[in-house]
């Protein structure tokens, strides 16, 4: 897993994809979403639900503001989360 720390600027179309994943058979993902800081606060904009794919593989997010935005994605397998 890569993990870069960005300030995103507002109005920006994000697009996050699995391209390879090394667990074998029928899963599905989940990603979890954060949004914070003090624009977030002061929006009451804070995020960090864990919602599923837009589309298979796929997470489509949209920056509102100028701030921290991270995006964690995982591999669920009959129910249990697996790292990778």
């Amino acid at each position: 897993m890569r993990m870069e720390k960005l300030l995103l600027k507002p109005d920006k179309s994000l697009r996050f994809e699995v391209k390879d994943c090394s667990v074998g058979g029928h899963y599905t993902l989940k990603w979890k979403v954060l949004s914070r800081g003090a624009e977030a606060e002061r929006r009451n904009m804070i995020r960090g639900l864990i919602v599923d794919s837009s589309k298979p593989g796929i997470r489509t997010e949209h920056s509102a503001f100028k701030g921290e935005h991270v995006v964690e994605c995982r591999v669920v397998k009959d129910g249990v989360v697996i790292e990778t």
